[in-house]
Order: structure tokens, then C-alpha cells, then sequence
């Protein structure tokens, strides 16, 4: 007997949710912090033990909302008097709908062909044979009648409430002072949220847990109590919070809960008949010692003084007092407890180390913990009924390969244990890298005060031709994605620095840089992939990728109507049926791009001199802002340059403008040689060596004025040095002098995202 499914609605955050267990003995819940992880774990654990009830703060703000705003609508329509206001109230809260508001949870249990249904057959309600399942619901409902007792004896307090908004409304209606007029509705939302929060203590008051077993489309409701409901589940769970307070006890949790495991005490346990003969043993022998008596008469002239001060405060019907001595099995097990200790075994040249158990750190008796709770929770699981183990953040306090020992652990323990299943919450990156995407449940948000189940079993299934590629790239790349607020995808490991610097060095960005941000590399030619996965986990991302035109070309003309390579570019970009995008059509999708997306693709622009890679629109944007400047240290050496108007990265300039350009920016680039003018003049000169030599002799005392190189040469100089470009830059703090502007409207939108 197995959870197939578990529904939520009007739980906290969780409007309308599902997990779903079927095809994985093991679901991995993955969520940020504040995600809810918690939240619906504490929701199985008042399902499954009875623990509490829930209450108000329970209740999601949607379902709170509509409903104090239905009620306040229906009071304000007309003035009342103290009765009128009572039974208007009362009348309200008798007809609110019970499945429109109530916190629900529905739990479908399937069983396997040939399988014992014993305990559940009383619960059978759908008899259709190819249909194996069983339907419970629980309910934690609103009981009008506790309701309407509670708020008899405080509807005047409620009613005074009433008559202040009123009053408040009448007068904001009359106002014609702004100032004044704010006042009064800053004092009629204050009293307004007074009413609803004192109201819905009452309301939280009046629930009740309930329980039904139901038919497959649960219209048809039978009760059940908890009692019986229990027989059918073995729900256990370890906690997040499972650290003792007591240190004699935290430094033994192993010891622990290795005795607990065993259970001595149990008829059934290994040891119950050596445990019972140690038992009679100390017994006897504390007997045979005659402690008891020697303890009795070294007391008794203390407890006899104690006796008469009782006396002198009053009658007490107090003969004597006398110590006894309470042996029992309890407290031997508590004396094993202390005895016994676990410790860590190292050999050395043949000799023994003994180490203590916290020697190791607390993720080693973490893990350690984690595994003989599951042990002992194996031996409490009976036939027939359904066996679900939670544990809650379970990578506390390990290390990154500690996580994957455990991960492999766990998933090996229930694949290979067809009698229990398990639900892990984590927001550890590396359990979520390293566990079977198919179990793979994530909390996101989706609308204000509002979680959805990103199920990525489903996820898988809807895109099974790319099945193979999420599975393979998504531990290696994308994993932190489930945590993340927003995603920036970019091609190399110098986009990344350049674009990480920024971010957390300018208030341009200041919103974008408080927020987790999971940086993703994956070329042009596969980021388009991820729009599917993005869209499904409502992730609002930013790719950065280059414009991939054919590398040889070498002008404006020739570029506008060549095609690009990269497959992403080429995907998002509008195109009429039976014709080819071309570059000029991807520089019109920079310029008019759909603003609301949540998945936007940034790569060079015009605006970028015609850039082909990061590194070009980078010195295109320095020599755009510096030029001046550059300009002007040439002309005081008496070097006059102009550069156009219509500067691009294909513009010749000569080498003494980047000698100057090295200089003044102290970014690491490399001048070019002269060996493409020196090949010229090899071709030209092949039949005449001396006229050869002395024009090279000219050119290397002239190649400052008579070399030309254009951006793209710098660039192609500095191809296998790119990381010290990049560190030059961000060494000198120039990241938002040379900052492309495809790269800055795509930040600036990242950072709007955040702030809208």
C-alpha cells in the first residue's frame, strides 16, 4: 500500500497543489528557504499524528481575503444597530461554503495487483477493477456553532470595531482636506485590520480536524475517526530541528539511538531476555547489598527534622519519611545508556584508537542518526498498512560529499524496500544534483503570497525528445536553478566575471544584487532548451549570448545580410514562413522586444559597433567613452587622429592609437605584429630581394603611422588571453566604462523584473 498523490488546497501558500508519489518510492521536495518546505511538512505531521489543530494563521491570504472582504461588503451597505450587526454576522459566517474554505487534503492510496487490502477493505468505495485505489480526505472544517458561542460573548467588542468604520467612512465621504482625509483612511485601514485579525482568532477557534474516506471523485463523504484513520498509516518523520539542548545527550545522540533502535523494553526486541536477566541480577544484588537500609538510617535524622518543620507550618497527616529506594527497567536502561558509548575505531601500527562520537563533527552523527532512525522506524511498520517516512533538510551540517553519500543512501534504502516510502524537503543544490530528476518535486513562487509544485516527473514526460539533455546538463548546470529568484545564462567564464562584477558594484543594479541569482553557462547553440524548463518554474531569466556572424566578414553591408549560427538567436527571432533570419532581423528584435517576457535573449546591436563577441563591444564602448581623451595625449605628442563618426569594430586605426590606447587604459591587450604587411610585401617583392629588404626596413621604422588594425584584430591578439583582459578591467574598476549596451539593457531589465 502506497501514497499515490496528496492534493492541497487553502493550506498557507498552497492554493491548489499536488505531489505526486507514484513511480518513485523516494520524492525529493526542493525549495528555497521560505519556500514552504517546512509549512507542509508540519501539515503531514497534523494529518498523519493528530498533533494540533490548525488554525487561522493556516489559512492562505487569498482565501482570508475574500473572505473578510465578502463579510465587510456586506456590513458597510447599511448602518446597524447592535442585535442587527449580530445576527447579520452570525447569518454570514452559517452560510460561508465549507468546501470553498476549508483547508482540504485529499490522499489517494493505490495498491498492487495480489496485494492484502485487509485493513482497508471497509474503505472500498470505487469497485471499477482497473482502478486500484483507495480516497481519504481531511478537512479541517469550520464548526458554526462553536463559532456563534464564542462570539455571543464578544460581539460588543466587535461591534465597537464596527461603528468606528463606520463613522470613520462617513467622515472620509465629507472630507474635503487631502491631509486630513489620509488620516482618516489610514486610521479606517488600521481599525479595519484590527476587525479581521480578531475575527479570525475566532474563526482559527472554531476548526475542527475531520476525517472521510470518499469515492473517486470525493462528492461522496463518509466520516472517520483519527483511531481508525491511524491503523492505516505508519507516518513518522525526523525534523530539521533535531538537535538536543541537553550536552550529556547531544554528545551521545548515536549511543542513543542505537539502545532506542533496539528497544529493550519490547517483548519483540533481540535482547529482551539477556535485558531481563541483567534486570533480576541488579536487582538481587542491590538487595544483597543492603543499600536501601544503610540509606534509610544515614537519613532518617535529616528527614525526621524535615518532618517536624512540616509540623510547625500546619497539620500535614505526615507520620514519617522515609527514603525508598524506586528500582525499575527504566532506570536500568537510562544507567545501559550512560554505560555504553559509541566510538570511532582507528588502527595504527597494529594498536587501537579510540575516538568519541562528536569527535567526528555533526554531520558524520547527522548521517550517522539519520540512518539508524530509518532502522528503527523499519521494525515499526506492519502489513497491510501504508509505511511514509519523512525527513526534513536532512543535509544539516554535512559537507558537499557527505550529501551525495546520503542521497545515494536513501535512494537505495527505499528503491529496495518495497514496504515504505519517503518524502526528503531539502534546499541543499547537491541533493538536488545528485537525486533521480523524475523524484524531483520544486516549490516556486507563482503569484504574491501564493507557492505552486513544479512537478519535474511530468515535466520530463511532456518533453521526453529532450529527455537525455535535461537529465545530463541539469546536474551539471542547472541545479541551483530550483533556488534561484532570477537566472542569467551566458556563454563563457569571462561573461560571467564581467557581468558579476557589475552587478555587485553599481546601484544601477542594487535590487538585482540582493537577490540569488544562479549563473548558468550554456552556448547559443543550446540556451533556447531552457526556455521550456525556465517557463515551468516561472524563472525569470537573462541570456547573454554572442551574435555568431560569419567571422570573416569585415563590413557593415556584408554583415546586415549574412546569417547567424547561433541556434537560440535564430529560435526566438520572428521570421516569416519559407524565409531565413539575417543578422538585420536579429538587430530589429533588440529594438523592439516584448517587455513583459520572462525569458529574454541579449546579444550585440548595432549600438555595439557591429561587436561579434563580448570582447569587441567592449573596447568599442571604451573607445566610445575615451576617445577624447586618447585623442588628446596623441595630439600634445603631435600625433593628429580623427576617429569617424561612423567608427565601428571594422575601423583601421593605426598601431600608435593602440600603443596610447595600452597605455592610458592599462588593459591587457596585445599589439599586433606586422607579419599580414610583411607577407604583402613578400608577395610583391618575391623576385626582388633587395627592394624587399628595404621596404621592410621602412615599414618596421614607419609601422606605428603605416599599420592599421581594427578592433577585431586587437581582439583575435588577445583570443587565448581573454581572462587577463577581464581581470585588467575589473582590476581598475572599469566595468561600467567599457559596459556594452546590449549587456547593460539586459541587466537593466533584469533589475526591473525586480523591483515591477
Amino acid at each position: 500500500m502506497e501514497i499515490s498523490e496528496i492534493r492541497i488546497k487553502n493550506y498557507r501558500r498552497f492554493l491548489d497543489s499536488k505531489i505526486d508519489f507514484r513511480e518513485n518510492k523516494l520524492v525529493i521536495l526542493a525549495g528555497a528557504n521560505n519556500s514552504g518546505k517546512t509549512s507542509l511538512i508540519q501539515l503531514l505531521h497534523v494529518i498523519f499524528n493528530n498533533k494540533k489543530s490548525i488554525c487561522e494563521k493556516d489559512i492562505s491570504i487569498q482565501t482570508r481575503q475574500k473572505l473578510f472582504d465578502e463579510l465587510i461588503k456586506m456590513l458597510v451597505e447599511k448602518k446597524l444597530s447592535d442585535e442587527e450587526f449580530l445576527k447579520a454576522v452570525l447569518l454570514f459566517m452559517k452560510n460561508i461554503s465549507a468546501e470553498e474554505y476549508a483547508i482540504d487534503v485529499k490522499i489517494l492510496v493505490s495498491y498492487k495487483e495480489g496485494e492484502s487490502i485487509a485493513l482497508f477493505s471497509n474503505y472500498l468505495m470505487d469497485l471499477d477493477e482497473n482502478r486500484k485505489e483507495f480516497y481519504f480526505e481531511f478537512r479541517s472544517e469550520f464548526l458554526f456553532e462553536r463559532f456563534e458561542k464564542i462570539f455571543h460573548l464578544q460581539h460588543e467588542y466587535f461591534y465597537s470595531m464596527y461603528v468606528k468604520m463606520q463613522n470613520l467612512s462617513l467622515n472620509i465621504s465629507s472630507q474635503i482636506d487631502e491631509s486630513e482625509c489620509n488620516e482618516l483612511k489610514t486610521e479606517l485601514a488600521k481599525i479595519g485590520h484590527q476587525f479581521e485579525n480578531e475575527l479570525f482568532k475566532l474563526y482559527g477557534l472554531s476548526l475542527s480536524n475531520k476525517y472521510y474516506y470518499t469515492n473517486v471523485d470525493f462528492n461522496i463523504l463518509n466520516h472517520i475517526e483519527y483511531k481508525e484513520f491511524s491503523k492505516l498509516f505508519i507516518f513518522d518523520f525526523i525534523s530539521a530541528d533535531r538537535e538536543l539542548d541537553d550536552e550529556s545527550i547531544k554528545t551521545k545522540k548515536i549511543t542513543n539511538t542505537i539502545i532506542e533502535s533496539t528497544d529493550p523494553l519490547s517483548e519483540d526486541s533481540a535482547w529482551k531476555s539477556n535485558f531481563d536477566k541483567l534486570f533480576k541480577t541488579v536487582k538481587s544484588g542491590l538487595q544483597d547489598s543492603q543499600v536501601e537500609e544503610i540509606l534509610q538510617n544515614s537519613t532518617s535524622s535529616a528527614l525526621e527534622k524535615i518532618r517536624n518543620n512540616m509540623d510547625s507550618v500546619g497539620e500535614t497527616q505526615v507520620d514519617a519519611i522515609e527514603a525508598l529506594m524506586n528500582f525499575d527497567d527504566k532506570i536500568l536502561l537510562k544507567l545501559v545508556k550512560d554505560s555504553v558509548a559509541i566510538n570511532y575505531v582507528y588502527q595504527k601500527d597494529g594498536s587501537k584508537i579510540y575516538l568519541s562520537e562528536e569527535t567526528q563533527g555533526l554531520g558524520m552523527s547527522n548521517l550517522i542518526f539519520i540512518s539508524l532512525e530509518l532502522l528503527k522506524y523499519q521494525k515499526k511498520i506492519k502489513k497491510g498498512t501504508v509505511n511514509f517516512f519523512v525527513i526534513e533538510e536532512p543535509e544539516a551540517h554535512m559537507h558537499v560529499q557527505m550529501q551525495r553519500v546520503l542521497i545515494d543512501f536513501l535512494e537505495d534504502l527505499f528503491q529496495n524496500d518495497n514496504k515504505i516510502q519517503g518524502l526528503i524537503s531539502t534546499h541543499s543544490n547537491e541533493i538536488v544534483k545528485n537525486c533521480n530528476l523524475k523524484s524531483l518535486k520544486v516549490i516556486r513562487p507563482s503569484n504574491p503570497f501564493e507557492n505552486k509544485i513544479c512537478d519535474l516527473k511530468i515535466f520530463l514526460d511532456q518533453h521526453a525528445s529532450e529527455k537525455t539533455f535535461y537529465e545530463t546538463f541539469f546536474r551539471l548546470n542547472f541545479s541551483n536553478l530550483i533556488f534561484c529568484d532570477k537566472a542569467i545564462i551566458y556563454e563563457g567564464d569571462t561573461e560571467r566575471m564581467f557581468i558579476e562584477a557589475l552587478i555587485s558594484r553599481n546601484d544601477e543594479f542594487d535590487s538585482l544584487s540582493k537577490k540569488y541569482i544562479s549563473y548558468c553557462q550554456c552556448g547559443g547553440a543550446y540556451a533556447h532548451k531552457y526556455y521550456e524548463l525556465m517557463n515551468e518554474l516561472e524563472i525569470t531569466a537573462c541570456v547573454f549570448t554572442d551574435i555568431d556572424y560569419t567571422k570573416e566578414q569585415n563590413n557593415v553591408i556584408n554583415v546586415m545580410d549574412d546569417k547567424s549560427t547561433n541556434s537560440t538567436l535564430n529560435t526566438f527571432c520572428p521570421k516569416k514562413e519559407n524565409q531565413k533570419i539575417l543578422v538585420k532581423d536579429i538587430y530589429n528584435c533588440q529594438e523592439d522586444r516584448n517587455k513583459k517576457s520572462c525569458f529574454d535573449i541579449f546579444t550585440q546591436s548595432i549600438s555595439d559597433g557591429y561587436a561579434r563577441t563580448l570582447e569587441e563591444a567592449i573596447l568599442y564602448r571604451y573607445i566610445c567613452e575615451e576617445k577624447v581623451n586618447i585623442l588628446k595625449k596623441l595630439s600634445d605628442e603631435k600625433k593628429n587622429l580623427e576617429i569617424p563618426e561612423d567608427f565601428t569594430v571594422f575601423t583601421n586605426l593605426p598601431l600608435y592609437f593602440w600603443k596610447k590606447l595600452k597605455e592610458y587604459s592599462s588593459l591587457e591587450i596585445k599589439i599586433p605584429s606586422i607579419s599580414r604587411e610583411k607577407k604583402q610585401l613578400e608577395n610583391e617583392y618575391r623576385n626582388d630581394p633587395k627592394k624587399f629588404d628595404i621596404e621592410l626596413e621602412n615599414l618596421k621604422m614607419m609601422k606605428d603611422e603605416m599599420v592599421l588594425r581594427s578592433i577585431r584584430d586587437i581582439v583575435a591578439s588577445i583570443s587565448n588571453n581573454k581572462s587577463d583582459f577581464m581581470y585588467s578591467i575589473m582590476e581598475h574598476n572599469n566595468e561600467f566604462k567599457v559596459l556594452p549596451n546590449y549587456i547593460k539593457d539586459g541587466l537593466l531589465w533584469l533589475e526591473q523584473t525586480c523591483i515591477s
